[in-house]
């Protein structure tokens, strides 16, 4: 694995930086910590100006833009994103932030879970909040992002964040989330077939909507310079209905054969939880095959306490008792 690194200030308001990474194929570092991925090159750049003297409207703002590229080993072009974004402290405390993100069509080496490479589509996103005073008793911040890809999908997040601090020794806090979200191609599976003209295999898909609401909460209590607690929960409901069975036509594309359609069959086994499909009907020579019905309905709580008590200067205890349920 190789990183390297430049970047230049010049004068007081621009700042300027590159990176460049190379992991191969072979690396392998989960021993040590967790590895996203390896077999990539990598290179972005990045240029911000910001004014921190104060003006008529903000007391200080920060515009910047990015540009990254990635490629694996072979050569091919995996993502090509950029972005340019801003953000700034009103004369009352508040701020404001956004920003515009784009992705070109690429290929995609993940998408088959170790498959044919497929190809991306491209995206395009925008997001933008406001927050509060932070040195107010009461503060909060609030903010959106959409998204839609090249083929049709699409995403939408709405977040609220809500501090309060109703003593110097108290302060709670709640950061609920809802996020909805249409997958064109959500993989689900790959199954053996000899007379798929993908090398013997065919790599399953679905369409999916899924719908995730989140809650996390905390609470910490200083009752002396000794003594101290912390509390956090975050129930979680996510929901996903899966539609449109439908398996990769080709490598390098994002193109699709839908089952159901052009005299392939798709049925539903309500008995057993399933569908069954047949990629050329009962007279083909294509086997039937059966997949389980991934639709899910997951809810969990996790929660957290931890009682911090230093009985002695540099001598502390910690008492922690977790919690996490789930159902689905």
């Amino acid at each position: 694995s190789l990183q390297l690194s430049l970047s230049k200030t010049g004068g007081r308001h621009w700042r300027t930086s590159a990176w460049y990474q190379e992991t191969s194929p072979g690396f392998e570092a989960n021993d040590l910590g967790y590895q996203v991925r390896a077999d990539v090159r990598a290179l972005t750049g990045y240029l911000s100006y910001r004014e921190d003297r104060p003006g008529r409207v903000f007391r200080d703002w920060n515009a910047s833009t990015y540009a990254l590229g990635t490629w694996n080993l072979g050569g091919d072009n995996t993502r090509s994103t950029a972005r340019v974004q801003a953000d700034g402290t009103l004369k009352s405390f508040w701020y404001l932030f956004g920003g515009v993100e784009a992705s070109a069509r690429a290929l995609d080496d993940r998408l088959t879970r170790g498959g044919p490479l497929a190809a991306y589509p491209g995206d395009a996103a925008v997001d933008f909040g406001v927050g509060s005073d932070s040195r107010k008793a009461v503060s909060g911040e609030a903010s959106f992002l959409a998204s839609r890809t090249g083929a049709g999908g699409w995403g939408r997040t709405a977040s609220l964040f809500l501090r309060a601090r109703p003593t110097s020794a108290l302060q709670l806090s709640v950061g609920p989330s809802l996020e909805t979200r249409r997958s064109v191609a959500q993989y689900v599976g790959t199954v053996g077939d000899s007379v798929s003209p993908l090398f013997g295999q065919r790599y399953l898909f679905a369409g999916l909507d899924r719908t995730t609401l989140s809650l996390p909460t905390r609470v910490s209590w200083t009752f002396s310079p000794d003594l101290s607690l912390q509390l956090y929960a975050q129930p979680l409901i996510d929901v996903g209905d899966y539609t449109e069975f439908k398996e990769l036509a080709a490598p390098r594309t994002y193109r699709f054969r839908t089952f159901g359609e052009g005299g392939s069959t798709a049925v539903r086994d309500d008995a057993r939880d399933r569908y069954l499909l047949d990629p050329d009907g009962p007279d083909g020579p294509a086997r039937q095959f059966a997949v389980g019905d991934p639709d899910f309905n997951f809810r969990s709580l996790r929660g957290n306490a931890v009682l911090r008590w230093e009985y002695r200067p540099g001598s502390t205890l910690f008492f922690v008792w977790q919690q996490r349920r789930s159902y689905q």
